[in-house]
């Protein structure tokens, strides 16, 4: 079996340059957008977010997304399927803080190419990841956020 099979959460880094902009698109999981440097800006029909270094967005899965760098941007990314998902997370996207601890695990699952079922270890990083991502659990506001306008004179503007 391949690893891309027996990859639990799958994880993705990719290096960008300031202005570059990834065009709107959903995924089939939930994604859990970082920027190990650098700052984007994560957009839906429902509002935009901001993603400094300390910070992360939830997009929750088939939730359609742009993203935009601005600076040169480290984006390093986890995809995670519902099934492992702790409670009851949010159903648009949520900016949350990123701990050392959190910031660490990020790095490590994309170096190890994702966390894979089977491994020890893999499944230790797995349920600190969860246990990082509880908070989101029920979550409904998200700072620091820009709703957009409903109004379509505005959004020409």
């Amino acid at each position: 079996m391949s690893q891309a099979r027996q990859a639990r959460v799958r994880a993705l880094a990719h290096d960008y340059p300031s202005g570059h902009h990834l065009p709107a698109h959903a995924h089939t999981t939930a994604q859990l957008v970082f920027a190990a440097a650098g700052v984007m800006t994560v957009q839906t029909p429902d509002g935009a977010w901001t993603v400094p270094p300390n910070r992360a967005v939830w997009v929750p899965r088939r939730v359609r997304h742009s993203i935009r760098m601005f600076g040169a941007v480290a984006m390093r990314t986890l995809y995670l399927p519902p099934e492992m998902l702790p409670g009851r997370m949010p159903a648009r996207c949520t900016v949350l803080e990123v701990s050392p601890l959190l910031r660490e695990i990020v790095l490590v699952a994309v170096a190890r190419g994702g966390l894979r079922r089977g491994s020890r270890a893999d499944e230790n990083l797995l349920r600190v990841l969860l246990d990082e991502l509880r908070p989101l659990a029920g979550a409904t506001a998200s700072a620091p956020f820009l709703p957009l306008p409903r109004d379509p004179r505005a959004l020409r503007v």
